[in-house]
């Protein structure tokens, strides 16, 4: 794609039974103000009418934005529908969006203000509504300061809803294409403290609606908390690892970041047992990764 083409952001507007609410989360990308845009609106083998109303929704829409609209063929599960749409999408900045929720027109214009000096992700507060559409609340996620610190983000993973996140393309490419099963929004965060700064605007630029869970069957749900801890443990284990190899942060700060992630784990288990195992597990990483590094100077 020659540079001219080049959209100046991909949102990434993906949807799983949610009949009742795509058309407005549709309508609102569409809606979204001064820049280039590439919209892809995917549904991940709905059961209802997802589909459907996503279809009537961008119907005769002339609008400044390219929309694509996907419809996958088999049910893939959260991380497989992000990988393969990434894969489509022609922006170096992915905003990401739910089937639910609904972005403020002037959402992508803020998000791609926000990237600048190694900004590798953004995200925001978010306005909460309930099923109807109603403002119930505003939820500041993050409350010291525009940057997320790297040992909060080992400690967490992410912080707020996975639909107000932007990031570059490098996140989700980088070290590796994931394939788990944890949320994106534990990963993905992580991923770009480690590449680079995650910013935080604290002006409401989603409407997050709030109701019963409605993600698709593959998710994170159906998995006990111990093996949900233990992938994601070892993901970000291995992820700082890489970077530390990398470059991207110092031997110092990858000793601070895995003992932070064992602080967090300790705190996440109620079987003692199962905490000394992990422990040790992850330890064992780190002196295998430690040796490594020291065999390649």
């Amino acid at each position: 794609m020659a540079v001219q083409d080049k959209p100046d952001a991909t949102v990434l507007l993906l949807c799983y039974n949610q009949e009742a609410y795509i058309e407005d989360a549709v309508r609102s990308v569409l809606a979204q103000v001064g820049s280039r845009i590439q919209i892809i609106i995917s549904d991940d083998c709905s059961t209802d009418q997802t589909l459907k109303r996503a279809r009537q929704a961008i119907h005769n829409y002339t609008g400044p934005h390219s929309v694509k609209l996907n419809a996958n063929k088999e049910n893939l599960g959260l991380i497989s529908h992000i990988n393969k749409l990434v894969e489509m999408a022609d922006g170096d900045i992915i905003v990401m969006a739910a089937g639910d929720d609904i972005s403020l027109p002037h959402r992508v214009r803020a998000c791609l203000d926000g990237f600048h000096n190694n900004t590798m992700a953004v995200f925001s507060a978010v306005d909460i509504i309930n099923r109807s559409g109603q403002y119930l609340r505003t939820r500041h996620t993050w409350s010291l300061g525009d940057e997320v610190p790297l040992l909060y983000l080992c400690k967490k993973g992410g912080v707020g809803p996975g639909a107000s996140y932007a990031y570059r393309k490098k996140v989700f490419e980088w070290p590796w294409k994931y394939e788990g099963n944890v949320p994106e929004d534990r990963i993905y965060p992580l991923r770009a403290g480690l590449l680079g700064k995650v910013r935080y605007i604290s002006t409401p630029l989603v409407s997050w609606r709030e109701h019963p869970t409605n993600s698709s069957p593959n998710s994170v749900r159906h998995m006990t908390q111990h093996r949900v801890m233990v992938e994601h443990s070892v993901e970000i284990m291995k992820s700082i690892a890489v970077a530390c190899s990398q470059g991207y942060v110092s031997d110092e700060t990858f000793t601070e970041c895995t003992y932070k992630l064992m602080e967090t784990a300790k705190k996440s288990f109620g079987s003692q047992s199962k905490f000394v195992a992990l422990t040790n597990f992850l330890k064992k990483i780190r002196r295998v990764i430690r040796n490594s590094l020291q065999r390649s100077e």
